[in-house]
């Protein structure tokens, strides 16, 4: 809107050449206040989002247990595992490049649903440092969760990020 005020005013006073020094007066604003624009999208191009909300503890896996939110949760009374991975720290939000808005993430789109055998359910964010982190350090206790009934097997190879056919036909017989 600004950038569309500005352009009309450097048009009109191309056309109207009333008084000089306003017209270089209102170029020199118009001129300002799009190099204010253009600033501010390249300052949030490396901008990351702001955390919403607080960062209460960590979630760490275990092949006994899972601790989440300091709170230790023993894998036996762990009725079923959810994992949705789909955010980094560092990762380019591509719709918001050529906004004012930040571009970048935080890392903490990050999901885990845990239902316990009581029916209760836990689920909160969690952060990825980097690509692939989760999986880097889980890999092994994530298939042994799959294993024990704990974690599906569709959200296992959503996890793991395998969706040729073959490639999870080889990783169902490996199992």
């Amino acid at each position: 809107m600004i950038c569309f005020v500005s352009g009309l005013i450097l048009f009109l006073n191309d056309k109207l050449n009333v008084l000089d020094s306003a017209n270089v007066f209102l170029k020199i604003v118009a001129l300002a206040s799009l190099a204010l624009i253009f600033y501010d999208i390249y300052k949030s191009y490396n901008k990351t989002e702001p955390l919403n909300g607080i960062i209460t503890g960590a979630f760490e896996l275990f092949p006994d247990k899972i601790i989440l939110n300091n709170q230790i949760i023993f894998i036996t009374d762990v009725a079923n595992l959810n994992i949705n991975l789909t955010d980094y720290n560092g990762k380019r939000f591509d719709g918001l490049t050529n906004t004012w808005f930040p571009s970048l993430s935080n890392g903490f789109g990050n999901i885990v649903s845990i239902y316990l055998k009581t029916t209760e359910k836990i689920e909160t964010h969690f952060e990825q440092k980097y690509e692939g982190e989760f999986v880097m350090k889980n890999k092994d206790i994530l298939t042994s969760y799959h294993k024990n009934g704990k974690l599906s097997f569709h959200n296992l190879l959503d996890i793991l990020e395998i969706e040729d056919y073959d490639e999870i036909q080889a990783f169902k017989n490996a199992l």
